[in-house]
């Protein structure tokens, strides 16, 4: 009984992590501002790895739910060499804008054994031009 407790407290939390924004985005307040496009990519500057990679470790952020070994499950699938795989997912789409899309409209395409609506569909509000281009830069990173 004590480790069925256990174990749900565990999803419980996971799940409340992966559900938190990350700790400091900047909100955007400009009136009329259209939600980022997958197909916009090409609008950001060149993102920083090595801030990409405090982003995705951050508390309460990527890591909470995506592991980067291989095979390792989350609540999220393993993000282990994503820019590789990226690549494949969607046909004529660029491991780039894929993980943009990924990130900013999370359900646009769901990993086979995950389900929809658990990823955090807010990112795209949340996430400045440059913490986005960071973090992508990070996960081009991991091939």
């Amino acid at each position: 009984m004590k480790k069925i407790v256990y174990t749900s407290l565990i999803v419980i939390g996971l799940l409340t992590a992966c559900s938190q924004p990350l700790n400091t985005p900047p909100k955007n307040t400009a009136p009329d501002v259209a939600k980022p496009t997958a197909a916009a990519s090409s609008d950001l500057s060149a993102g920083n790895a090595i801030r990409g990679k405090e982003l995705f470790n951050g508390a309460g952020t990527c890591n909470a739910c995506h592991s980067l070994e291989k095979g390792v499950k989350l609540v999220g699938p393993s993000l282990a060499g994503i820019a590789t795989t990226a690549a494949t997912r969607k046909s004529g789409m660029s491991a780039k804008d894929y993980l943009r899309e990924s990130i900013i409209s999370p359900n646009a395409y769901v990993v086979a054994d995950f389900q929809p609506n658990l990823m955090v569909a807010t990112f795209g509000e949340s996430l400045s031009k440059q913490q986005l281009a960071d973090l992508l830069a990070y996960l081009e990173s991991l091939k």
